[in-house]
């Protein structure tokens, strides 16, 4: 289940679960933020379903506050338990990550076994939203976590 914001226009601390669509319902209000969310809907289908890779998704970011108009959806996968080819497909896609950001303002980093944690690093408010919000940037927030997700 996805809670409301909470007072400081965030996603409360901590990964939320949800599908799909109960994110889409949540936070596409609005014909801009549908956009947004179509762009990474299509970066899904182009990507990770032509690659037949279905890892556990974790989205992050603007997307998931009060602030108007998002640039981008931020995108970590979790490659942990993946076969060598599922986690190499993930990686080269990281190789273009300005690419993708500038085709489907998708922000994506793939969650590696064994190097950085961006499920970790996109909980925490970052520079630009605790200046905007006057936080400290290791404040924390929510991400939202789709485990098990298709499309049709």
């Amino acid at each position: 289940m996805i809670p409301p914001l909470d007072e400081r226009g965030l996603l409360p601390a901590g990964i939320h679960t949800a599908s799909l669509e109960a994110v889409a319902h949540a936070f596409c209000s609005g014909q801009y933020r549908e956009l947004l969310w179509q762009d990474l809907i299509r970066f899904l289908r182009d990507h990770f379903i032509a690659a037949n890779l279905h890892p556990p998704l974790y989205l992050a970011g603007s997307f998931f506050s009060d602030k108007p108009n998002p640039g981008d959806i931020e995108l970590t996968v979790d490659l942990g338990g993946r076969s060598q080819e599922q986690m190499l497909a993930a990686l080269a896609l990281f190789l273009e990550r300005q690419r993708w950001h500038n085709e489907y303002r998708v922000d994506y980093y793939p969650n590696m076994p064994g190097n950085s944690d961006f499920v970790a690093f996109f909980q925490y408010v970052g520079p630009k939203t605790a200046q905007t919000k006057g936080l400290n940037e290791k404040d924390r927030r929510g991400i939202i976590k789709v485990e098990s997700w298709t499309l049709g």
